[in-house]
């Protein structure tokens, strides 16, 4: 995780539950992480449905007497968009507008407090904490989960080809490409020959208007390779904004996102790029 889990408060923060934590054994998460977030329609923007898990009883009981609350953080540095949903509920469901969401936005889940809390203290808490009854200002953070990512699409990217780069690699021979995942897109290399090849075959297939072909041939085989590799990690890539455009394109289709149980990761990626095969002009040739 990139999230810092170490963050220091001057007093306790609910958080993942691990025994060296300030609870030990009690947790604060998100438990629907895989589909928080839900386009509604062509240019109308986006709905937030987050639905937390808090398993302490204290704080559940400030939460029931007024003096805690859950709570949304929103922000998108790309629109400078920054809102906090306060709720006293775990359930909070929020409408974001489509002019306020561009490219990466964090979602992250709190528990605030809502008035000045005398003598916080619970025999939940680590040892360290039990004895110390702390008193807790207004706006306290008292418990954090790690920022769910959520990239917004940009209307004017044109397709799932467009989580795709290209990039060059000495290291590769002639006709060979290797994949990297680490970054927003998908990075495609191929040596420098290769690479001039498919800048060509590029070019010449948007003239024609042949660009099925070039996805039958190239980038079909790598999403599906792709796809293997996020089906078989997907925590160590699910912030990362090629993960979030296949999961939603998955979601349009009635498919099983990339953490879920798909039966046919080859089928998916065809449906994906709408069954390139179909509309290649060689086949249509035949």
């Amino acid at each position: 995780m990139k999230f810092a889990t170490g963050k220091s408060y001057p007093h306790p923060v609910l958080r993942d539950g691990s025994e060296d934590s300030d609870y030990p054994g009690y947790r604060f998460a998100i438990s629907n992480r895989s589909d928080m977030v839900k386009v509604c329609g062509k240019g109308t923007g986006a709905k937030i449905v987050c639905e937390m898990e808090m398993t302490s009883e204290y704080l559940k009981r400030l939460i029931g007497e007024g003096k805690v609350s859950y709570g949304l953080l929103v922000k998108c540095s790309s629109t400078f968009f920054r809102i906090f949903l306060p709720s006293q509920t775990p359930a909070i469901e929020h409408v974001i507008s489509q002019e306020t969401l561009k490219d990466r936005v964090e979602i992250s889940p709190f528990l605030v407090a809502k008035t000045n809390i005398d003598a916080f203290a619970s025999q939940e808490m680590h040892v360290d904490w039990q004895h110390l009854a702390v008193d807790i200002q207004v706006g306290s953070v008292l418990g954090e989960e790690e920022p769910y990512i959520y990239w917004a699409s940009d209307p004017d990217e044109k397709g799932i080809s467009s989580i795709f780069d290209i990039a060059t690699d000495t290291n590769l021979v002639d006709g060979e490409w290797s994949v990297g995942l680490e970054g927003d897109k998908v990075v495609i290399s191929f040596n420098q020959k290769t690479r001039d090849s498919y800048t060509l075959a590029k070019e010449k297939a948007e003239s024609e208007g042949t660009e099925e072909d070039l996805l039958a041939s190239l980038f079909l085989s790598v999403l599906i390779d792709v796809m293997h590799i996020a089906k078989s990690e997907p925590d160590s890539y699910e912030n990362c904004r090629w993960f979030s455009a296949i999961n939603k394109r998955l979601e349009y289709l009635e498919r099983q996102p990339l953490e879920g149980n798909a039966a046919d990761i080859s089928s998916d990626a065809q449906a994906i790029l709408e069954f390139p095969f179909r509309s290649s002009s060689i086949l249509k040739g035949i």
